[in-house]
């Protein structure tokens, strides 16, 4: 942020090119997130920065994301992802959204980047802790750019896409599963 040469090739990379995209999962997302009026532009302020968990605990489990029907069309990652539910394993110690204030909150939620949210096990988004394991305000797991190619969240889906990555896995799925 304090190097106008690297400042300058982010922006590049971020802003001006359309061959790119970028994934931050947990740290990875923290650093996206602090480049937010980087990758935002004027809106970059309203991102949220992820900071200690309510339950000032390190929280790791499996949890369940959604991905918010209405807003698949912001982000490249989940086209064709509507509505589905995915278990997906969470390992943090600072991983709640925080916002400078309500109205940074309100204008993140108006400009509808969020496409993925902690659900509890009726489907419905929370802020209650175990389903939500840091106490993010409106289930918020996540955050993409407003051009859809950039997507910081805080569970590691790189810990779910493989069996033997699994933390848990239904034992009689293995031949299925593979």
């Amino acid at each position: 942020m304090y190097n106008d040469y690297l400042r300058e090739e982010f922006n590049k990379f971020f802003n001006e090119r359309d061959d790119t995209f970028a994934v931050g999962a947990c740290n990875g997302c923290q650093f996206l997130t602090r480049l937010g009026e980087l990758i935002n532009k004027k809106d970059g302020n309203d991102w949220p920065i992820f900071t200690r968990n309510q339950s000032e605990q390190y929280e790791a489990r499996v949890c369940t994301l959604k991905v918010v029907p209405e807003l698949v069309q912001k982000s490249i990652f989940f086209k064709g992802m509507e509505g589905a539910e995915i278990p997906i394993a969470v390992a943090h110690g600072e991983g709640r959204a925080t916002f400078q204030d309500k109205e940074s909150l309100k204008k993140f939620e108006d400009l509808e980047l969020c496409p993925i949210r902690y659900v509890d096990h009726y489907g419905g988004i929370t802020e209650n802790f175990q389903y939500n394991p840091n106490g993010s305000p409106n289930g918020i797991a996540g955050c993409c750019s407003k051009n859809g190619r950039v997507l910081a969240l805080m569970p590691h889906p790189e810990r779910v896409v493989r069996l033997e990555s699994n933390s848990t896995y239904p034992k009689d799925k293995l031949n299925e599963w593979k």
